[in-house]
């Protein structure tokens, strides 16, 4: 439930980049949510999502519009 919930607040931030273009950091994560956000815009046309480098264990990413 709590990842579900999760990511529909990843959702919403994704569509704020679609409209207005602009880039989205999100709040810092572990690997295990970093991999349910990057699972869910591999095949969107609009969003891609990068994680930031580093060792450190919670990063965060930053969602942009392709290309």
């Amino acid at each position: 439930m709590r990842e579900d919930k999760m990511l529909e607040q990843v959702k919403e931030q994704a569509e704020r980049v679609r409209v207005t273009g602009h880039p989205i950091v999100l709040n810092p994560m572990n690997s295990y949510y970093r991999r349910l956000v990057h699972n869910l815009f591999v095949n969107d046309p609009h969003i891609v999502s990068e994680s930031a480098r580093g060792d450190e264990r919670f990063k965060r990413i930053t969602l942009k519009k392709r290309g």
